[in-house]
């Protein structure tokens, strides 16, 4: 069995490619938009991606589930579970408690975890060519290292009402009946790590077991002595406040993602052409460069979203591509950043980007 965790520094975002080598079959786990990464990892192990699917509908990214099963012909699930008002909207095969995905040797088993929400899924994972038993969890937003899913989002990002209780309920009854049930040498790889704002304390080990968090995370005393208010206090005070874009990616996600397909070359665009869309008001500008560059002089009304490794995160704060529909143009000083920038803010569902320039020149300042 191969088992690759696929890390998003940006958004600190974890999602998972399982493969079997015996029959060249993979799942991808939780993928987002840019999916060239899960791609590459096929062709790199000789699999094809046969199937895809998702721990729950995120808030703090795009999936890109829809995006990586029309590039490659895989077959999509997703949670059936949470009731009525949790369904997705879009057309993939259901997963209940229990439902399994078979890859060869390997079976992958949804476990319904509600919590952080209420249709929220984990995977255990068995790898059957080495044991029947599992040996792997992929707990999604359920349980992270030395922390859990908060279960305030949906009052803070989906426009609901006290719901913070039910979902602290329901994460005590999932620890207790079903992480707690099973064996302390299974291996846990969480959907975040430090720096997301899906918990309130996550840690940077990108994985755990069950037997380390059941003895150390701070939850575990209160499981221990059955004390559920004491939990559900101590769950959810000091949750930070929600990110202002969550409850737009919990509409989209829901509703499906958008599928770019294929997309052409970033264009190089031409400055002329850059100064008369500026001046119509027609594009918005996106300048990538650090705040002291920016400090020194930009185009009046440009939004300054620098490149690296948080630009999906800095943009989904600056841009909200409902209400400003703009095309953006990004000043970078080369195609690879301008690409680059583009793949981060794609995550976060700004896929509006006209092209890009590399200099100033031409335009008012």
């Amino acid at each position: 069995m191969l088992l690759e965790r696929i890390y998003d520094e940006d958004l600190a975002q974890a999602s998972y490619f399982i493969g079997c080598q015996a029959k060249g079959e993979a799942l991808v786990v939780d993928a987002r938009r840019d999916i060239q990464v899960y791609r590459d990892l096929a062709a790199k192990n000789g699999m094809k991606i046969t199937a895809v699917t998702e721990t729950h509908i995120h808030a703090d990214y795009l999936s890109g589930t829809r995006e990586l099963a029309a590039a490659t012909d895989a077959e999509i699930y997703v949670s059936g579970e949470g009731g009525p008002d949790w369904q997705y909207e879009f057309e993939a095969e259901r997963l209940f408690d229990q439902s399994t995905i078979t890859l060869g040797n390997i079976t992958v088993t949804a476990l319904h975890t509600p919590g952080h929400t209420p249709e929220h899924l984990s995977f255990l994972v068995t790898d059957g060519a080495f044991s029947d038993k599992p040996g792997f969890l992929l707990s999604g937003d359920f349980v992270f290292s030395g922390d859990l899913g908060r279960p305030d989002l949906l009052d803070e990002a989906a426009g609901g009402t006290d719901t913070r209780f039910a979902g602290a309920h329901d994460l005590f009854v999932s620890l207790k009946n079903k992480f707690l049930t099973l064996p302390d040498y299974v291996q846990v790889y969480p959907g975040h790590g430090a720096g997301s704002a899906c918990g309130k304390a996550l840690g940077a080990i990108p994985s755990s077991t069950v037997g380390y968090e059941r003895n150390f995370a701070w939850w575990g005393p209160y499981l221990e002595a059955n004390d559920e208010a004491g939990f559900v206090e101590a769950l959810l005070d000091g949750q930070p406040d929600a990110h202002a874009y969550f409850g737009r990616m919990k509409r989209e996600n829901r509703q499906g993602p958008a599928v770019l397909g294929e997309r052409a070359p970033l264009a190089q665009l031409a400055i002329e052409d850059v100064a008369t869309a500026l001046a119509a008001n027609e594009i918005g500008i996106v300048d990538t460069r650090h705040h002291t560059e920016v400090h020194e002089g930009t185009v009046a009304g440009a939004l300054n979203i620098p490149a690296g490794n948080k630009a999906a995160s800095y943009g989904a704060w600056a841009v909200d591509p409902e209400t400003d529909q703009r095309p953006l143009v990004l000043l970078a000083p080369n195609s690879e950043t301008a690409t680059e920038m583009w793949d981060h803010l794609i995550r976060v569902g700004i896929d509006r980007v006209a092209g890009y320039i590399t200099s100033l020149d031409g335009l008012p300042v």
